[in-house]
């Protein structure tokens, strides 16, 4: 093998030092700012996502807050028109309250005096009957002359008393 051959130690190590020499030049020369503008690259979109993201974070925290207080506020405001509701709602019924007791009041007063005035037409008619009745009885009797007086009287006093009675 011409590789061990100890004549060509030198020029192998020569053109090794060349070899070497020339793969290091080039490597330090061409492939290291390639990779260097690469990495480069590469940390820049990294920093510019991270900055796009942290943007982003903060967007959607000012718009997650934004968004609670809107809530907050539209709750307040439909608890505040509900409270508003149920008054005015409580404030009508009562007003309807009113105005049927109201009515209920009048209809009971012109009943009752409905109820009066039949009441005492019945009593009259009733008195009325009682001292005919007792006119004709009396007269048939014929103890009394012109016993009109003193019927109505006593028919008059009878109804009393029981009218006074509750009978």
């Amino acid at each position: 093998m011409p590789q061990l051959d100890v004549t060509t130690y030198t020029s192998q190590i020569f053109w090794l030092f060349v070899c070497f020499t020339t793969l290091l030049v080039v490597s330090i020369r061409v492939m290291l700012p390639r990779l260097t503008k690469i990495l480069n690259e590469r940390e820049e979109r990294i920093e510019g996502k991270k900055e796009l993201a942290a943007t982003l974070k903060k967007r959607a925290d000012d718009i997650q807050r934004e968004f609670e207080q809107h809530l907050i506020k539209v709750r307040k405001e439909s608890h505040e028109e509900i409270l508003k509701e149920v008054k005015s709602i409580s404030v009508e019924t009562e007003k309807a309250k009113r105005e049927i007791s109201s009515r209920i009041k009048e209809l009971f007063l012109s009943h009752e005096a409905q109820v009066a005035d039949r009441k005492d037409t019945a009593i009259k008619e009733v008195q009325e009957i009682a001292q005919s009745v007792t006119e004709t009885i009396v007269q048939h009797i014929g103890s009394l002359s012109s016993p009109g007086k003193e019927v109505k009287q006593a028919v008059a006093e009878t109804l009393a008393r029981k009218v006074v009675n509750g009978h």
